[in-house]
């Protein structure tokens, strides 16, 4: 009998190659890791956001009233005379309107800040402050009643009662001109950047500064007195109440799109997909498998996606709602995400908890279980045996080169 024994021997190798899984892994690189995070991310910020302006937002438009609950606040922000109504024209630009009141449409209307007005007139945020203590925290002058509960549902303030002075504040005899002029304007003191003429009846107008050159200086000090007032008004009950609905309402709207999203992308879809794979981890070839080498069951896939709900959950609740939180929210998962792949088998603490291991799925074999396991060896050595008569006895042979010679 004359063969190729060289040549046998390869077809045996490939053979096994072949047949014969070695089970082992793989973990998968940093790098594919990053790469799938990101697109993960995308997919589900996406989802997010569609939910979060398609779905949740109508609703709490529709059934939780919440454009009713922010006008009451704009309403509330521009009765104070510390904020200004932002409008646009017909092409889109923005057309600034001095409000001193909450009367009219204001629908169209975006309340903004006395600090971030460009208007460089002293006396425009002097007025607007004096205001704000002498007719605003008064009562006077206000055609919406201060305090008194509001109904959202029918855009009016529940009480009939109009010039009504905000619980817990001083009546407007506390707020004198000679008050103003000491505690607002500082006018006693050195550094003071106005005076006062009292030959003049008009209290406002009888203001002016001391030294003309120190205009932009007087603006700046004025502003920063307008930050404290609207300060103390955003902490004043009524106002607090409206803002804590408002607060409500978007945690509602941000936090069902949050959970939805997350659920579907990933929670549901790791476990209808093989080996709790995401989109971004299908790209990357990474798999997520039972670190004793086994495929992962599904409640340990569960288990992982929802220790990573909660901790991101927890993130959230933590820096707030927003696209700033949202930035925070990404970097947080990110450093959380690096710190944990510091062991060498690359696990997070997700991983830990659940007993798995992000694995790469190409450099990498592993079995379903461990009847899989002996199925598949029971196999192997079904189709080894066919071969083996084509062995030859080593101790019958004589290799000269490469052919077999009996």
């Amino acid at each position: 009998m004359k063969m190729g024994l060289i040549n046998l021997q390869t077809k045996m190798d490939e053979i096994i190659k072949e047949n014969k899984k070695i089970s082992h892994y793989e973990p998968a690189p940093i790098a594919k890791r990053l790469f799938a995070g990101i697109m993960d991310a995308a997919v589900f910020l996406f989802t997010f956001f569609i939910l979060a302006l398609w779905v949740t937002t109508p609703i709490a438009k529709a059934g939780m009233h919440y454009d009713d609950y922010y006008l009451l606040g704009e309403r509330y922000q521009l009765a104070s005379h510390l904020f200004l109504a932002e409008k646009s024209d017909d092409n889109g630009n923005d057309i600034v309107v001095e409000v001193k009141d909450s009367t009219g449409n204001l629908r169209d209307y975006n309340a903004s800040t006395l600090y971030y007005s460009s208007n460089d007139n002293p006396d425009f945020y002097i007025k607007r402050i004096y205001y704000y203590y002498h007719n605003f925290k008064t009562g006077v002058d206000i055609e919406l009643p201060i305090d008194k509960g509001f109904d959202a549902v029918n855009d009016h303030f529940v009480s009939p009662e109009y010039n009504t002075p905000i619980e817990g504040v001083l009546p407007k005899d506390y707020y004198t001109n000679e008050w103003f002029s000491e505690n607002i304007l500082k006018v006693n003191a050195e550094d003071s950047f106005f005076q006062i003429d009292y030959t003049n009846p008009n209290y406002l107008e009888s203001i002016s500064l001391k030294d003309e050159s120190k205009k932009a200086e007087a603006v700046s000090f004025l502003k920063n007195k307008a930050v404290e007032a609207t300060n103390e008004m955003y902490y004043s009950s009524y106002y607090g109440e409206i803002n804590n609905k408002i607060k409500y309402i978007q945690f509602y709207i941000f936090g069902v799109a949050f959970t939805l999203s997350f659920a579907a992308y990933f929670i549901v879809i790791p476990l209808i997909f093989k080996d709790g794979e995401t989109l971004g981890k299908k790209s990357m070839h990474i798999s997520v498998i039972s670190f004793n080498g086994y495929s992962a069951k599904k409640r340990q896939i569960l288990f992982r996606e929802i220790l990573l709900f909660i901790t991101v959950s927890l993130l959230g609740i933590v820096v707030g709602i927003g696209l700033t939180s949202l930035a925070i929210i990404s970097l947080g998962v990110v450093i959380l995400f690096l710190l944990t792949l510091i062991p060498k088998t690359k696990r997070s603490a997700f991983d830990f908890a659940a007993y798995t291991v992000v694995v790469d799925s190409i450099h990498s074999t592993w079995f379903k279980d461990a009847l899989d396991e002996k199925r598949h060896e029971e196999e192997l050595e079904d189709n080894m045996s066919k071969y083996k008569k084509y062995i030859p006895d080593e101790e019958k042979v004589l290799q000269v080169g490469s052919t077999i010679v009996d």
